[in-house]
């Protein structure tokens, strides 16, 4: 009845017949949350820090 069967679609490296290893894609999430919220703030930061445009300053030459 069960098999425990996963079907993989597209090329797998190895030899013919080995076996392979199924892991879990994202082994600490809540660390990539928080590197995600610092890039972010250091985008914000960065942004702030460029001058402005003459069209944004409203000196329209």
């Amino acid at each position: 009845e069960n098999e425990n069967i996963i079907l993989v679609s597209g090329a797998v490296p190895g030899a013919n017949g080995g076996y392979v290893i199924v892991r879990p894609a994202i082994k600490h999430p809540e660390r990539l949350v928080a590197l995600h919220a610092e890039h972010r703030k250091h985008e914000e930061e960065e942004k702030a820090k460029k001058p402005k445009t003459l069209r944004e300053m409203g000196q329209n030459k």
